[in-house]
């Protein structure tokens, strides 16, 4: 099964788990910082300071982007400077691991289940948590009635390789 479908198209081949996971995604709120272009309830604020270079290394960009300062197949020195102090400054406020406790759930096909979740955290497009499979995790438990989905921070290729 694909992920995207169009509204009303094959609704009888969307599988149950599937549509419980989308469900349930859309009860999840993954943290963003205030500098996020489309933040959400679950809005981590930064510094001052912070924001203010934030917006010095966004403008630079944008302004060296609007002027062609830069070739094409060339990437530009303040387009990495802007996003690996993104990177630190998710490092810094974002958990790297978001769990989220929910009342039990009885899933029967996980893989369906996990593409359910990524298929509505990705159109968020404020997620800065992985959307593999392998790194969403489910788990139960049956004694406290409880069931639990943790996701794991992603991390920006930068070109130290971190």
């Amino acid at each position: 099964m694909h992920l995207f479908m169009n509204p009303g198209e094959n609704l009888d081949l969307l599988h149950p788990d599937y549509q419980l996971g989308f469900f349930v995604a859309y009860q999840i709120k993954t943290p963003t910082l205030s500098i996020d272009a489309c933040p959400n309830e679950n809005v981590h604020s930064i510094l001052w300071g912070e924001r203010k270079e934030y917006e010095r290394l966004s403008a630079e960009a944008t302004e060296s982007w609007l002027c062609s300062k830069w070739k094409r197949n060339q990437e530009p020195t303040i387009w990495k400077a802007l996003e690996e102090y993104r990177e630190r400054l998710y490092d810094k406020y974002l958990p790297v691991n978001f769990t989220v406790h929910l009342p039990l759930i009885r899933v029967t096909d996980l893989q369906q289940f996990k593409e359910g979740i990524i298929c509505y955290l990705w159109n968020q497009d404020n997620c800065h948590y992985s959307l593999l499979p392998e790194d969403i995790e489910f788990n139960l438990d049956i004694e406290y009635g409880s069931s639990t989905i943790k996701l794991i921070r992603k991390k920006l290729k930068t070109e130290s390789g971190s």
